[in-house]
């Protein structure tokens, strides 16, 4: 969660004085923001910031989604250990609800999780369609905006930078999790091979 809200506040900041610094080079780009004078580059960095705010929101639904399923998991087993109660008071000291709230109001519309599902499916699509794309303007443009438009040019290689972060951190658990397989069948094989 620290990384999305870390892009989303550098995204924010670098942006907003990109908007408001004037361009760098005489010529062209004078009197004109960063922002403008290297447009292509900043669109794209508010395509990656709108992206980011789609991550942020997908991770707090997940957030809530899993509380959910929290107080369901409390509520059933309270209600099987007093099977004559209709209702479960709630913990007074339970700060996940909030008064006069009730369990189920919480849990978001059909339509809605079938959206969030959806989104959460199609944003790593996106994520790399946009990484790819960000970085070829990043490489046939680095020169020109660099010079013109400083911020803007540094907000673009500190996105790219922290993506490739991200991806390498997924790739180091995704492999750790697959050699945690591996060891778990084989001593299954093993175990296996001892009845026999």
């Amino acid at each position: 969660m620290r990384l999305p809200v870390m892009q989303l506040v550098v995204t924010i900041v670098l942006t907003t004085y990109g908007i408001k610094t004037r361009a760098t080079e005489p010529g062209r780009s004078e009197g004109r923001s960063e922002f403008r004078a290297c447009l292509d580059l900043s669109l794209m960095n508010l395509a990656w910031l709108v992206r980011t705010v789609f991550v942020v929101y997908l991770l707090v639904w997940g957030y809530r989604i899993r509380e959910v399923g929290r107080r369901q998991y409390v509520v059933e087993t309270s209600r099987s250990a007093n099977p004559f109660s209709d209702t479960v008071s709630q913990s007074e000291d339970d700060p996940t609800l909030s008064p006069g709230e009730e369990l189920y109001d919480v849990i978001p519309a059909d339509s809605r999780r079938r959206y969030n599902l959806l989104t959460g499916l199609i944003e790593p699509l996106i994520t790399i369609y946009l990484f790819l794309a960000m970085q070829l303007l990043y490489i046939f443009r680095r020169r020109r905006c660099g010079e013109v438009a400083p911020h803007i040019a540094q907000l673009t290689s500190t996105l790219l930078l922290l993506f490739c972060i991200t991806l390498a951190r997924s790739i180091t658990v995704l492999s750790q999790n697959m050699e945690k397989r591996r060891q778990r069948r084989g001593r299954l094989y093993l175990s296996d091979g001892d009845r026999s």
